[in-house]
């Protein structure tokens, strides 16, 4: 009898554990079909934005873009003429290897200027490829700038 009692109370006590799990949902479950609603919303908003005017921002996003690229490839142009004008401080053995580092960055500081210059506004994936491979560029350029300056000898 008490065998019997025992595995009723443990069936019970399953069956009320396996009921309540499964038929309540929890609060994140409850808010994620809103969530999920309001980003489609927004998606819709975007997708209804006229694609012209998209283009006019990525335009201006790219002019915004090579104006400061501009501004950052002049002052690599005043940093080499400075490295140009210290050459009297290096000792004579070093001067000739000096010299071709410094035309090295120089050469490095034209071909992004001529990048920029003829990169023409195509579509925005291939806009933002040259976007990137720009930026490492011109990071390798200023981070060689500001070694060379730190170092001040070869």
């Amino acid at each position: 009898m008490r065998k019997t009692i025992l595995s009723l109370a443990i069936m019970t006590i399953m069956a009320a554990a396996i009921s309540t799990s499964y038929g309540q949902e929890s609060i994140d479950k409850s808010l994620k079909p809103v969530e999920k609603v309001q980003g489609t919303q927004l998606e819709v908003g975007n997708a209804n934005q006229d694609p012209a005017e998209a283009k006019m921002d990525t335009i201006s996003e790219y002019q915004k873009f090579k104006s400061e690229s501009e501004m950052k490839i002049k002052n690599n142009e005043k940093s080499i003429a400075d490295l140009k004008l210290n050459t009297s401080n290096v000792v004579e053995s070093n001067r000739i290897a000096y010299q071709e580092k410094v035309s090295d960055l120089e050469q490095k500081n034209y071909k992004l200027t001529k990048e920029l210059a003829e990169y023409k506004y195509e579509e925005s994936g291939k806009w933002a490829t040259f976007k990137l491979e720009f930026n490492r560029d011109m990071d390798e350029l200023g981070k060689a700038l500001k070694d060379f300056n730190v170092d001040g000898k070869i």
